[in-house]
């Protein structure tokens, strides 16, 4: 009986062990937690390295678009600018030849005063003239009230059309005069045979050779009824 008795109490324990000594408790630790964790310290630190990647990846995207934009931009403001530049020069080069077309379109007479001009009520009753050949002579006559002014010039047709001379007389305030014309500009319209259409700005000067008065008209058929010689 006591030998029975002694197997029990010792086989009692081996029962509730391990064949490799290890705890129950301790198996269901390890499987409960530990096995998890393991895990997590494998997966984690990939993961860490592709979100770092995946980080530098999109801060790569981010610079290069920024300097492909800025070189972009830079591209353009260099084109534009220098088109822009040159159509400035354009412009002031063509800007007098602009103003001076603007300015035919109207019929003016002024009297030069120093570096001003007062527009005086001088009217353009006619303009006449006569053709020989390439050479055109026009008469423009201009009135106000008593006052008249006879203006005569001579221009030749080549490519373009040449002012050559011009001379006038006025009765102005009851004082006569006399002087010689320049022609800064001269419109001419026309073709071949029949009377073209001139106009222009024309100068009137004193007898010692001062500007007093200017003339714009505007490109006009010449009228032959009355033109002088």
């Amino acid at each position: 009986m006591m030998y029975l008795a002694d197997q029990g109490s010792t086989a009692a324990p081996a029962a509730t062990e391990c064949s490799h000594g290890w705890k129950p408790w301790l198996l269901l630790i390890v499987l409960s937690g530990a096995a998890p964790a393991a895990k997590e310290s494998f997966t984690a630190p990939r993961l860490i390295q592709q979100k770092r990647k995946t980080t530098a990846f999109r801060l790569w995207l981010q610079y290069f678009a920024a300097t492909r934009l800025s070189l972009v931009s830079k591209y353009v403001q260099t084109v534009f600018g220098e088109f822009a530049g040159d159509m400035m020069k354009l412009l002031i080069c063509f800007a007098p030849l602009l103003l001076l077309n603007c300015a035919n379109r109207d019929y003016r007479f002024e009297r030069i005063n120093g570096d001003s001009r007062v527009t005086l009520p001088f009217k353009l009753e006619g303009l006449y003239g006569a053709r020989d050949g390439a050479s055109v002579r026009a008469q423009a006559r201009f009135v106000d009230g008593m006052d008249f002014v006879t203006m005569d010039i001579n221009t030749y047709l080549r490519p373009p059309a040449e002012f050559q001379s011009g001379t006038y007389s006025a009765s102005i305030g009851g004082r006569n005069i006399t002087g010689a014309v320049e022609c800064p500009s001269l419109a001419f319209q026309g073709g071949q045979t029949a009377l073209p259409a001139i106009g222009g700005v024309f100068v009137l000067k004193d007898e010692q050779n001062r500007p007093i008065y200017r003339i714009t008209i505007p490109a006009r058929p010449l009228t032959s009824t009355k033109a002088q010689d």
